[in-house]
């Protein structure tokens, strides 16, 4: 399935990094206003675009504890803060993370890019 002119693996879900670096290539591609918003945010695009998607999209990651995946609940996340390799979600001041392996399937990848597309 194409997203922009580039083809994502055909995986049924993507890691949230990867989801969050093919939307800002696809945004500044296309030059879309969020484009420019991410490209000022202080922990950079690619975190910015990643955030904006748990905001909009279903997520789903490994809670702690836990082995299966399962969809984030956003309520659950206020404090929250995502690291910068986007691969987890830790509570206010834990080491140890709540979320891991963040993941969003193609079909919610391609929600949130529609919705992206009509923000202006």
């Amino acid at each position: 399935m194409f997203f922009g002119k580039k083809r994502l693996s055909s995986g049924r879900s993507f890691s949230l990094a990867d989801a969050s670096r093919e939307v800002r290539r696809i945004a500044e591609a296309e030059a879309l206003p969020l484009a420019h918003i991410a490209q000022g945010a202080a922990d950079g695009p690619e975190l910015w675009f990643a955030a904006s998607i748990i905001d909009v999209a279903k997520v789903e990651g490994v809670h702690r504890n836990e082995a299966e995946h399962r969809a984030i609940d956003r309520k659950e996340l206020a404090g929250h803060e995502l690291d910068k390799q986007i691969s987890a979600i830790y509570p206010p001041g834990m080491a140890a993370p709540a979320l891991t392996d963040l993941r969003v399937s193609r079909r919610e990848l391609k929600r949130y890019l529609r919705w992206l597309r009509t923000v202006a």
